[in-house]
């Protein structure tokens, strides 16, 4: 077992069931699915990136149920992985047939620990980040400030805010990642809509474009959000704007240290 299963286990209190469920493919139309992306949690806990996979933990028995691979998934693909791959990666040994599941659950359903109190035990480990995991969080942050040098060499007036996107598309995969939340690419007004992502915009000179975006690696995300003006310089309305925000930008970073809590961080910030 992993280091991460390990630490949980050992907050567990006794003789109560755990049961985590992974995610589900999702389907986009047809017989055609989106990427799978696993859960959080559970892929914090095995490592493993396969779907439709329940976790159960019951004092020092941990199992992992499954589907079998079947005929039809090796002819067609699939993102199953095999019982040699999940147990080299999350190393829990005891792997078995989902359809036994119901029978094994009910052997211990008033011993089921309630979904909120399982997650928020998982959550409260997750807060505290190993030097392996901020190893890969550093190396995201890397590639993903490497990716935004390349888009202010690059991007030129007259191009669309989806060439944008593609540009960052482009260099995470580079990087064999992937991106950990869709893009934005805002250009002029589309800067005030939040959440914008029509990414139609055709991008004009002077125009501010403000791109929020950050590649995954391993489960692990980085989110970078930078406004920058295209083909010219700010004029004074825009540069005092900037300015402010600079200057709020470098009071986080300042007061952000340890001991510090999010409420008093967050206050400070809107002061």
């Amino acid at each position: 077992m992993n280091n991460h299963l390990i630490a949980y286990i050992s907050e567990l209190p006794e003789d109560a069931l755990i049961i985590l469920y992974g995610n589900s493919p999702i389907i986009r139309n047809g017989d055609v699915h989106y990427p799978f992306r696993q859960s959080s949690d559970f892929l914090y806990l095995t490592g493993i990136s396969s779907p439709d996979l329940i976790l159960t933990i019951l004092n020092n028995e941990v199992i992992l149920w499954r589907d079998p691979i079947s005929e039809k998934d090796i002819i067609w693909g699939s993102d199953k992985w095999t019982d040699i791959r999940m147990i080299e990666t999350s190393w829990i040994l005891d792997i078995r047939d989902k359809n036994d599941f119901e029978v094994y659950k009910n052997q211990y359903k008033n011993q089921i620990l309630p979904q909120e109190v399982l997650v928020s035990g998982i959550h409260k480990l997750r807060l505290i980040k190993t030097p392996d995991e901020i190893e890969i969080i550093k190396k995201a942050i890397q590639i993903t400030e490497k990716t935004y040098e390349y888009l202010l060499q690059n991007i030129q007036p007259g191009m669309y805010e989806y060439e944008i996107e593609a540009m960052i598309v482009y260099q995470f995969r580079l990087h064999r990642g992937i991106e950990a939340f869709p893009s934005i690419v805002a250009s002029g007004s589309n800067a005030c809509i939040l959440q914008y992502t029509a990414k139609k915009k055709k991008i004009e000179t002077g125009d501010l474009v403000l791109i929020d975006f950050g590649v995954e690696i391993g489960g692990y995300g980085a989110d970078i959000s930078r406004t920058f003006v295209v083909g010219g310089i700010m004029n004074s309305r825009q540069q005092e704007i900037y300015d402010a925000v600079l200057q709020v930008k470098w009071f986080t970073e300042d007061a952000l240290k340890p001991g510090i809590t999010r409420k008093d961080w967050n206050i400070g910030v809107k002061e």
